[in-house]
């Protein structure tokens, strides 16, 4: 197998299988795959699952660490040429930034909690583990798959229903932005830490108006870690741009043909 896509059912993980083919690993399929994987092997695995639950209580945790954690652990030990994990800018912790690839910070300041630890130590299985090796820590990545929070709500939603307030930030770019980086980084063996994030942040005020909508916002209050994007900038200069220009990309899509 030359391909192996993780988290094939929604997300990046769906629109990647649905650009760059191979087999997509599902919740319903993974049993049976873990039985053929392991005398097969597969060339690239890009392993994008994960449960993105908040609010983790004590009783449902390990079946989180088996979504989050215990799957990476599983993943690196089949046998593979190269291995691409889709992490998060959740690991940097909630200082000012801009956070860079190659900032070493305390490993229980993840500034997205659990889920932001659990990410923290993938990365560090895959390091350690997988080989050569290609780590991504995205921002909001919108596209027509992308889970129904905040920000997709407003965008797509006739009358949107919101739990954050309209200071909340959001750094964005699209599913399309990173397929097009990954699809480089296997043709030119790139590996290391990258932050797949546009240049700047946008408010959810802000996102309303370019969507035309006037929502009634929430209380809860979200802040995306600020972050330097010049290292991937300079590999693929698409990500050269402002979050408005990622969203305004996202609302042309949704207009129907004419």
């Amino acid at each position: 197998m030359k391909l192996l896509i993780t988290g094939a059912g929604s997300g990046l993980g769906r629109h990647l299988h649905e650009r760059l083919g191979g087999e997509g690993l599902t919740r319903e399929n993974a049993s049976a795959l873990f039985k053929t994987l392991p005398k097969t092997g597969v060339e690239t695995i890009i392993h994008c699952a994960a449960s993105s639950r908040r609010g983790i209580t004590s009783d449902p945790l390990y079946s989180y660490l088996e979504d989050n954690l215990f799957l990476t652990q599983r993943l690196v030990s089949l046998p593979h040429k190269k291995f691409v994990y889709l992490s998060s800018v959740s690991v940097y912790p909630d200082t000012p930034g801009p956070h860079r690839e190659g900032d070493s910070f305390p490993a229980d300041a993840a500034g997205g909690g659990v889920y932001g630890m659990t990410k923290l130590m993938s990365e560090a299985i895959v390091a350690e583990r997988a080989c050569d090796p290609l780590i991504l820590r995205p921002v909001f990545m919108l596209d027509r798959h992308s889970r129904p929070g905040n920000l997709v709500r407003i965008l797509t939603d006739a009358d949107p229903e919101l739990d954050l307030s309209g200071r909340s930030t959001f750094n964005c770019v699209t599913h399309s932005d990173v397929e097009t980086f990954i699809a480089l980084a296997l043709k030119k063996n790139l590996g290391g830490i990258y932050n797949a994030a546009a240049n700047d942040s946008i408010t959810l005020s802000e996102a309303a108006k370019l969507a035309g909508k006037n929502p009634s916002f929430g209380k809860g209050l979200y802040t995306v870690p600020v972050v330097d994007n010049r290292k991937i900038v300079a590999v693929c200069p698409l990500f050269d741009k402002s979050s408005k220009r990622s969203i305004e990309q996202f609302l042309s899509r949704q207009k129907p043909a004419r």
